[in-house]
């Protein structure tokens, strides 16, 4: 067995989402003057690698917390989008998935977490076409996800990804990595996110579990 970190580290530098704030990772106490280590975490629940739940765009969409553990574990297959042109990725990814196969979640390597910490990662980024989310939308899966800062374009208004997605409870994870390492293969994915109530999102450490040998 192969466990895989899909999710980027969260520090003082790592860049919000443009608009929101920075975080804030202080020292608390330590060791020599207090006898133990604890630090002061002030940071928004779309920070990083993060999961958004229906409420984070639906009035009355569930919050992660009314969710079941369970939703945030399953099996999960990488559709390879990297040399995608142009940014909207097309319903034609979908092809990669193999037929008469059930999986709870899918998602795209676009390459673009390479600009994770770089000024540009936030601008024109891949992001889910209208067709691709409806055709995710229709599948019954817990989550879709991405090496991206979101499934719509920056300069949506109206955030039609989010919206079809989460409509159907199809959770969606944003700003992965490292899905190389996974591309094209079957595993285990685990998404759990801080159980904290009435959660619009959560900041997470996504993992993938492989049972067989990777790739050299």
């Amino acid at each position: 067995m192969h466990i895989f970190d899909l999710s980027h580290t969260l520090s003082m530098n790592t860049q919000p989402y443009p608009g929101t704030p920075h975080p804030e990772i202080r020292t608390f106490s330590t060791i020599n003057k207090d006898g133990y280590r604890e630090k002061v975490l002030k940071i928004t629940s779309h920070l990083g690698t993060h999961i958004d739940a229906p409420a984070h765009i639906l009035a009355h969409g569930r919050t992660l917390d009314c969710l079941p553990a369970e939703h945030f574990f399953g099996q999960a297959f990488v559709v390879d989008a990297f040399s995608n042109q142009p940014m909207a990725l097309p319903l034609s990814l979908l092809k990669q998935v193999p037929e008469n196969e059930k999986f709870d979640f899918i998602l795209f390597r676009t390459g673009w977490s390479a600009k994770w910490g770089r000024a540009d990662y936030f601008s024109s980024f891949p992001y889910l076409s209208k067709a691709l989310a409806d055709a995710l939308a229709l599948q019954k899966l817990k989550g879709v996800g991405l090496d991206a800062p979101s499934a719509d374009s920056r300069d949506s208004q109206t955030l039609p990804a989010h919206h079809t997605l989460l409509n159907a409870e199809v959770l969606i994870i944003e700003n992965l990595c490292a899905l190389d390492r996974v591309l094209q293969k079957r595993f285990t994915l685990a998404a759990f996110p801080l159980k904290i109530k009435q959660a619009d999102g959560s900041p997470l450490r996504a993992v993938a579990i492989l049972n067989e040998e990777p790739a050299k």
